[in-house]
């Protein structure tokens, strides 16, 4: 019998270990710090403010989804705004835009849809606007419909139409 007991300890103790150890990992991965926020699997974690990761081209359109309608680029991945940015002016830059890619283009398109506009950023490089607001993608959403921006820091957002 006091080898049973040993052995139910056992197997409670790495029960318990594993569920929290699962815990962890799921903070970890889904937490964030700061008003900028820490990617979960970042895909454009790399990337440099002057290079989007937009392949679709040129775009802003409207999706419908759980949380209203909100925009997103050419490639269909989610756009957001900063607080902290003022009409014209981007404030993310560095770190931040390393986590929040700025949304950009290689040179200032025509025909763009009511409300986008296009900004020249401190490092030169033209990002577009939403009602005058610097419009980002964030490196936490890793497909087309991913939404993990939303409210990170209580200072990032999707682009409302």
């Amino acid at each position: 019998m006091p080898t049973m007991k040993k052995a139910w300890i056992w197997v409670v103790a790495i029960v318990v270990i594993s569920v929290l150890g699962y815990l962890g990992i799921k903070n970890y991965r889904s937490g964030y710090s700061g008003i900028y926020g820490t990617a979960t699997t970042p895909s454009y974690a790399n990337t440099t403010p002057q290079a989007s990761p937009e392949a679709g081209g040129n775009t802003v359109t409207t999706k419908s989804g759980v949380k209203g309608d909100y925009l997103v680029g050419g490639s269909g991945m989610t756009l957001y705004i900063f607080d902290i940015d003022s009409v014209g002016v981007s404030n993310c830059s560095g770190s931040c835009a390393g986590l929040w890619p700025p949304y950009t283009t290689p040179s200032v398109p025509v025909n763009l849809p009511t409300g986008v506009a296009t900004i020249t950023r401190s490092d030169g490089s033209i990002q577009f606007t939403y009602k005058g607001l610097p419009i980002y993608y964030y490196a936490g959403d890793t497909q087309i419909g991913d939404l993990n921006g939303d409210g990170v820091g209580g200072t990032w957002h999707l682009v409302k139409p």
